[in-house]
């Protein structure tokens, strides 16, 4: 089964304060990308859009493969290399 994550309503304008639209979280959680603990229990999500944009999704676990959106930002110069280290494992 494939995950699935959840942007629960009023979210979109959240994250639009960071200049991210949800579409672009979607194209992060759903194509390649690589995690790590975060911080309260709360999983780091890092990938890649569609058109290049490097983006940190922060989501929390609502269940067997079911998270939910927290937040999302530019991913950091440290993410971003992060990222392409643990794609060339």
């Amino acid at each position: 089964m494939r995950d699935q994550l959840i942007v629960d309503f009023g979210l979109d304008e959240h994250i639009a304060r960071h200049g991210i639209y949800v579409e672009e979280v979607l194209e992060v959680f759903y194509s390649r990308h690589v995690r790590s603990s975060g911080h309260s229990g709360r999983i780091r999500i890092i990938g890649q859009t569609v058109s290049g944009r490097f983006l940190t999704l922060v989501v929390g676990k609502r269940g067997q493969g079911r998270f939910a959106l927290v937040t999302a930002r530019d991913a950091d110069e440290a993410e971003r290399r992060f990222f392409r280290r643990s794609l060339r494992r």
